[in-house]
């Protein structure tokens, strides 16, 4: 009977001491429990679907849409005047230089004169052919005499046409001593100097025709199947400003070396706004509408190489935990970020404060 009662007491005591420890484990839980704290409080919203607008970006160069060369027409002699400088506007026919014109003009006074002289001669050939002429007929005048006229007839007329030959290449040459813009634009190049002698074809002058610039942009064998003629372009010179051209002409073939086409885009007015050939600019071709899902950029998390977004699902205990996403961005679309995949046009994704969160934290929700 003792030692039942003994076996009593201790089995007593062991589930007392049971129940003490159960007690004090349940007792813990619940204090960590009322004791968890969420790492960040946040703010809740969800993807706003929208279109917008595709765009292609290029890079290239700006050019003359075409740069004339303005050469010399005559050699040896000497320019005696230069009136236009790099930069001025002219209008076609107006004069540019001036060649010294005296041993021209006396080359062609001569030319002149001796063309009176054959014209002379001419007239006298004439008169006694025809008067051979008359003579064969009352056999007045020997067969031989007879075509001894007749044939300086002839070489009358050739000498006198050229005399006139030669005048008209005078004349030219005097014309050639000016030079003369051969259409609108402005000037962009001015080798000519006062005093220089230069031979024919030597550059004096280059011209922008029409003052008008074109962009030269080069895309490849992908991109250029998006484009076509008439589309509108924003073309961007650094520190010069933006400026809206429109694509004239696709080249029709690739460069066989770098796989690369190039774009026409016209520039109107682009020499007033300040743009310059030569200028590298950077282009962006609009070729229609997508539909997309965009979400402010303080809720992507750029982290070890890829983007995510954080989730939230809601906890027994009143907390969120968050769940890190990754997803594929696309461009910035007025301060908003385009998601290209990875995400669901309802699921909900934190605000801000991405760069403080993990996978797996507790978060604390202010507003949605």
């Amino acid at each position: 009977m003792f030692l039942g009662m003994m076996l009593f007491q201790r089995v007593n005591l062991l589930v007392l001491t049971s129940l003490l420890l159960l007690t004090a484990c349940t007792s813990g839980d619940d204090k960590q429990a009322t004791q968890e704290k969420p790492a960040l409080s946040v703010n809740l919203t969800k993807p706003v679907a929208s279109r917008v607008p595709l765009t292609l970006m290029a890079n290239g160069s700006i050019a003359a849409w075409d740069e004339i060369t303005i050469s010399s027409e005559i050699s040896g002699l000497q320019l005696a005047k230069v009136l236009v400088e790099v930069g001025q506007v002219v209008h076609k026919g107006q004069l540019l230089a001036a060649f010294n014109q005296d041993m021209v003009r006396a080359e062609l006074e001569q030319s002149k004169a001796n063309l009176e002289v054959a014209k002379a001669s001419a007239e006298e050939a004439r008169l006694n052919a025809d008067r051979a002429r008359q003579s064969r007929e009352k056999l007045a005048m020997s067969a031989q005499q007879i075509a001894r006229y007749l044939a300086e007839e002839k070489m009358s007329e050739a000498k006198l046409l050229a005399a006139q030959a030669n005048l008209q290449a005078q004349q030219v040459r005097m014309n050639n001593t000016q030079v003369l813009a051969m259409d609108d634009g402005v000037i962009s190049g001015r080798l000519a100097t006062i005093g220089g002698v230069y031979n024919v074809g030597q550059e004096l002058f280059k011209l922008i025709r029409q003052q008008r610039l074109e962009w030269r942009a080069e895309v490849n064998a992908a991109e250029i199947n998006h484009l076509q003629t008439a589309m509108p372009v924003t073309i961007t010179v650094s520190d010069v400003g933006a400026i809206q051209g429109v694509i004239r002409t696709i080249a029709p073939s690739l460069n066989p070396n770098t796989r690369q086409a190039l774009i026409y885009v016209d520039l109107p007015q682009a020499i007033s706004l300040g743009f310059h050939s030569g200028m590298f600019a950077r282009g962006e071709f609009q070729y229609g509408d997508t539909s997309v899902l965009l979400v402010p950029q303080s809720a992507v998390l750029f982290r070890d190489g890829f983007h995510y977004v954080f989730t939230v699902d809601q906890q027994a205990n009143g907390l969120f935990k968050a769940h890190q996403l990754k997803v594929e961005v696309g461009a910035v679309v007025k301060d908003q970020l385009i998601i290209r995949s990875g995400l669901e046009a309802d699921q909900t994704i934190v605000v801000a404060g991405v760069a403080f969160l993990s996978d797996g934290d507790s978060v604390k929700v202010i507003a949605e």
